[in-house]
């Protein structure tokens, strides 16, 4: 393998792949598989869970594969100067150098790297038209989707099956949705997607994270799924991930009916006065109690230390009166992920779960927050 790859697009593509890749059992892991072909150098990178890849331009003289030490690897780009980096594999080694730098990395043969990608396509073709479900959206449709539902599921909760979002396509419509069993969040998008019948998958917390980060900046991002494996593709980055195995709960049966109440308020000003209140809410807890009432919203936060303290702000509410309490954390993320100016909240009585909506955002868009009693 022998090319020429220009310091600014290979520090590009390693810093995509690079992210996903620990420190494992398994030294292979450690490397990244860097593949040259005609005109392109391809780069992947995986955790035996989640495999990324990105490819740049190169001028090759010798086609081949290898893998490299990924840290190693990125950090030598990163240093050196803007130029034409020659790369050339002999002797079981990477040798790098532009002007008077050289340097010599060890490699680990390519054929040991255990490519997602290839499990994938033999399972269930992911790449092709054996696939479950496979739709297209823009990348900034996918990073709404995502930040309106992630910040509701679970964190290294046993029920393994809410640390991470469900995906659900159906006729027409992408729906994300995230749970903890405290709040969820729902958001749909509107779609030509064409299934037999509605479908489902739970894609794990890093992958969100991970296709968050690689798909948001615009352009047409195709997502496959099937047995086990998703696949996310973008024109220039890839990523395969195992999904989670099990069973997502009935999230419809939680989402309250008969919510004859609405609040309506300043979304910025109610995220100020939720933030105000939690300065003194209970550490463990972070409890805090509202009480609507005609026009205005009350908000008080205790302590153990006998600290309190009291806010209003003016809402529009003409219903009966009542106090109910919540994890003002749960409160702000709700807030903070919607985008328009004000919000509604759909709310019963004090012991029942409430709604978050914005009737004017372009996607369909709920986050349910259950009530605590405090």
């Amino acid at each position: 393998m022998q090319l020429l790859v220009l310091k600014s697009e290979l520090v590009h593509v390693l810093g995509k792949v690079s992210s996903v890749i620990t420190r494992g059992t398994t030294p292979i892991l450690s490397n990244v598989l860097l593949t040259a072909g005609e005109g392109s150098l391809e780069v992947v990178g995986s955790d035996g869970e989640i495999e990324l890849s990105s490819s740049c331009r190169a001028d090759v003289s010798f086609v081949g594969t290898v893998t490299v030490p990924a840290r190693k690897l990125f950090d030598i780009a990163r240093a050196l100067p803007e130029g034409n980096i020659k790369m050339q594999f002999s002797d079981n080694n990477l040798t790098l150098s532009i002007g008077t730098s050289r340097y010599k990395l060890s490699t680990l043969p390519a054929a040991d790297y255990p490519l997602m990608a290839s499990k994938a396509q033999e399972k269930n073709g992911l790449l092709g038209s054996g696939a479950v479900a496979s739709f297209g959206l823009q990348g900034s449709e996918l990073k709404d989707l995502i930040s309106k539902t992630a910040f509701a599921m679970g964190t290294n909760d046993v029920r393994y099956y809410l640390n991470g979002l469900f995906l659900e396509v159906g006729q027409g419509n992408i729906r994300f949705v995230g749970t903890d069993g405290h709040r969820l969040a729902v958001c749909d998008l509107t779609s030509a997607v064409c299934v037999p019948e509605t479908v489902g998958v739970i894609i794990p917390r890093k992958a969100i994270g991970e296709m968050g980060r690689l798909f948001s900046d615009g352009g047409e991002v195709k997502l496959s799924f099937g047995s086990g494996y998703i696949r996310v593709d973008s024109a220039d980055a890839s990523l395969v991930a195992t999904l989670i195995d099990g069973k997502y709960p009935d999230y419809q049966r939680v989402i309250p009916t008969g919510l004859d109440g609405i609040i309506t308020a300043d979304r910025s000003e109610m995220i100020s006065a939720f933030s105000r209140a939690s300065i003194l809410a209970n550490e463990k807890y972070r409890g805090v109690n509202l009480t609507p009432s005609n026009n205005v919203l009350e908000i008080e936060a205790t302590n153990t230390d006998a600290e309190k303290a009291i806010d209003q702000i003016d809402v529009q509410f003409s219903g009966k009166s009542f106090e109910i309490g919540f994890n003002v954390t749960y409160l702000i993320e709700a807030l903070k992920s919607f985008g328009g100016t004000s919000i509604e909240i759909h709310v019963r009585d004090g012991s029942s779960s409430v709604i978050f909506s914005d009737p004017s955002a372009s996607l369909e868009h709920k986050v349910v927050v259950m009530p605590m009693r405090l």
